[in-house]
């Protein structure tokens, strides 16, 4: 439970007393272990007064001492014309997603036509059915580098860009989608990336601030309708035509489990875990009309020498003679709530991954539902 010194013993506001230094600041809060790094804070103004470091005796690096050791590192802070004053408003909305993959809508704070504008100059452009972000993020290695995010504004009469080019007028849900698209992006070569995206979102009728909206944001670079492996790999393909599959039986030289190849679609390293519960796969798909969709497929590890099941990644057997295994892929429509009706197809890589044992697979899927 996290709690907060405001009073001393004698039923008195805390204060900073005597034999401190310029460099260290004594106060009389309690404080306990392990609450190292906690600021102490002037209840005026919350200005920060030190930062405390050692429970017995109440002290800290002053928060004077702190700043003159690390100005130099922030060279505009003691330039008047950089100076922001805080508005307040902030709403956070962490967002991950893949090439061609949408990222899960971000609702606004308004039911009225709002407009949306980079907090930083020249990261947005317009192009009335939508906009590109220039989103400043780090590259696996460490460099910065841009990734276009093309984004839209849903509202009750449809899709327009982050400057509501087209305004709607209908009381309603406004909300930010968003994508990563290759036409929009030539040059990207790092597997992932992360960083943040900010946004000032404004009532477009009288121009006041909504909300500053700050999106910590990480993107996975890879193609999801591209088979992964290198040409040369053996590779066992497998098919699903329907709601359900059930690929080979196979026995490897020990037991062995499934892994997803890419990032955010299924477990990535396997584990011994017997329990018998299925495994969600989220699976890039793409309609007739070429939309990508997330659908979510149920895995189950079947084992060949028992009628048992698990987790897909479980390497779980039956004693030390390794048994065939094979993966029991299901779609339900209870797992997919409002994927629209139609046919779907795409791929899912897997490894069969145990003790010596990694062997690709892909399923190529094309199923109606």
């Amino acid at each position: 439970m996290k709690k907060i010194a405001d009073r001393h013993d004698d039923g008195d506001a805390c204060k900073i007393v005597s034999g401190g230094s310029d460099s260290v600041a004594h106060f009389n809060c309690d404080s306990s272990g392990s609450v190292s790094g906690a600021p102490v804070m002037a209840q005026v103004d919350n200005t920060v007064a030190a930062i405390h470091s050692v429970a017995q005796g109440n002290s800290g690096p002053s928060a004077a001492y702190v700043y003159n050791q690390i100005k130099s590192t922030m060279p505009w802070t003691n330039n008047p014309s950089f100076a922001v004053v805080g508005e307040g408003k902030l709403s956070v909305a962490n967002r991950s997603q893949t090439l061609s993959v949408p990222a899960e809508p971000v609702v606004m704070r308004s039911n009225a036509d709002v407009k949306l504008a980079a907090l930083y100059n020249n990261r947005l452009k317009h192009f009335g059915s939508y906009s590109l972000f220039e989103a400043r993020l780090r590259a696996t290695g460490g460099s910065i580098e841009s990734v276009n995010v093309r984004m839209q504004l849903r509202t009750p009469c449809g899709l327009t860009d982050l400057n509501a080019s087209q305004t709607c007028g209908t009381a309603g849900t406004r909300q930010l989608e968003m994508n990563v698209l290759p036409q929009d992006n030539a040059l990207l070569t790092s597997p992932a990336y992360s960083g943040w995206m900010t946004l000032r979102v404004t009532d477009r009728q009288n121009n006041q601030l909504v909300s500053n909206l700050v999106m910590p944001y990480n993107f996975t670079n890879y193609d999801p309708f591209t088979s992964p492996f290198t040409p040369g790999t053996q590779v066992t393909t497998v098919n699903m035509t329907g709601q359900h599959l059930e690929t080979p039986r196979v026995t490897h030289k020990s037991n062995f489990g499934f892994v997803a190849v890419h990032p955010g679609q299924g477990p990535l390293a396997t584990t011994t875990a017997t329990s018998g519960e299925s495994t969600t796969i989220q699976v890039p798909l793409k309609n007739a009309k070429g939309e990508v969709k997330l659908v979510n497929l149920s895995a189950l590890r079947k084992f060949g020498c028992t009628s048992g099941s698990g987790i897909m990644n479980s390497v779980a057997g039956c004693g030390s003679t390794p048994a065939s295994a094979y993966l029991d892929l299901r779609f339900w429509y209870g797992n997919n709530p409002g994927l629209p009706a139609g046919r779907y197809t795409g791929m899912l890589p897997l490894i069969e991954k145990g003790d010596g044992v990694e062997q690709a697979m892909l399923v190529n899927i094309d199923i109606n539902i």
